[in-house]
């Protein structure tokens, strides 16, 4: 009986060795499971912070496009009753350029024709330039405002435009851009 126990001694060991060798990659495993939700919440926390500081600064630039759409200069150049480009816009234009960091701030008529352009680069306008084919044209004129990354086709830079619509009293005439 005795030669029995000494039998089963290894096998044992050899149980106990192998239930420590699975507890212990268990322990592993559920601290790097507990490491991995720890980088998680990180990753999240830094999302959040992006996501509030983006929604700022396109709510902000937003606001202040909306703002344009409503000046009454804008009308006046949009019903034809002034030229495209006149001083009094541009002025309007490169200071709204100025104050939302914005490369270019623009406006087109119902048609997608820019009719008035705060310049860039070397005095360069996009006035008389038509952009009804473009996506945030299309949007806008749907009456949705619109956030859209493009490459510009005239101006041949990465941007991210946004379009706000212009309404009268039962019809959007125009947008910002």
């Amino acid at each position: 009986m005795e030669n029995k126990k000494k039998q089963k001694w290894p096998l044992y060991f050899v149980g106990w060795l192998a239930g420590m060798f699975l507890l212990t990659g268990a322990f592993y495993e559920t601290a790097g499971l507990l490491c991995h939700t720890n980088q998680l919440t990180g990753i999240e926390q830094h999302l959040d912070t992006l996501t509030t500081t983006v929604n700022t600064c396109f709510s902000t630039r937003i606001s202040t496009l909306e703002t344009l759409a409503d000046i009454p200069k804008l009308e006046q150049v949009l019903s034809g009753r002034t030229r495209p480009d006149n001083s009094e816009l541009l002025a309007l234009l490169t200071g709204i350029k100025a104050i939302s960091r914005a490369a270019i701030v623009y406006v087109l008529n119902t048609e997608g024709t820019v009719v008035g352009c705060s310049p860039y680069g070397s005095n360069k306008t996009l006035t008389g330039k038509n952009y009804e084919f473009r996506s945030y044209f299309k949007k806008a004129m749907q009456g949705t405002t619109v956030i859209y990354p493009a490459l510009g086709v005239t101006t041949h830079k990465r941007g991210i435009y946004i379009s706000v619509p212009r309404y009268t009293r039962t019809r959007i005439t125009s947008w910002v851009s």
